[in-house]
C-alpha cells in the first residue's frame, strides 16, 4: 500500500526523447481475496463487526468462539455512502493518532 501511495503522489521519473517526464500511477481496479480487500479498503476483515462494504449491519455471531459471523438480509440496514466512508476514514485516522499518543505517553 505504501508503494501505491508513493507512486500516486510522487510518481516515477522517466527519461524520454522530450526530456525527463514524471508518471503518476493510480490504481483503478483491483481483484483480491477477502483479507486483502480489507487491507486495501482499510476496513475490518470479512468476519468482523460491520465489515460489509455496502452497509453498517453488525452481523450475528455464530458459535461460542465468535469466529464466525453471518449477515441476514435486512432491508432497513443503514447503507454506506461515499461521504460516510470518508467520515469513517477520518474518524479512524483521528483515533489512530490518539492511540499513538497514548502509547507514546505510556512508554
Amino acid at each position: 500500500m505504501d508503494q501505491l501511495t508513493k507512486l500516486s503522489t510522487e510518481g516515477k521519473l522517466y527519461e524520454t526523447a522530450q526530456g525527463l517526464k514524471r508518471c503518476r500511477i493510480r490504481l483503478a481496479l483491483v481483484s483480491c481475496d477477502l483479507p486483502a480487500r480489507a487491507m486495501v479498503a482499510g476496513m475490518k476483515q470479512h468476519n468482523g463487526k460491520c465489515a460489509c462494504l455496502y452497509c453498517y449491519h453488525p452481523g450475528i455471531n455464530v458459535g461460542d468462539d465468535y469466529l464466525h459471523r453471518y449477515w441476514p438480509y435486512d432491508r432497513n440496514a443503514v447503507l454506506r455512502s461515499h461521504d460516510s466512508v470518508k467520515a469513517d476514514v477520518a474518524n479512524a485516522v483521528h483515533l489512530d493518532a490518539l492511540v499513538s499518543k497514548l502509547v507514546c505517553a505510556l512508554v
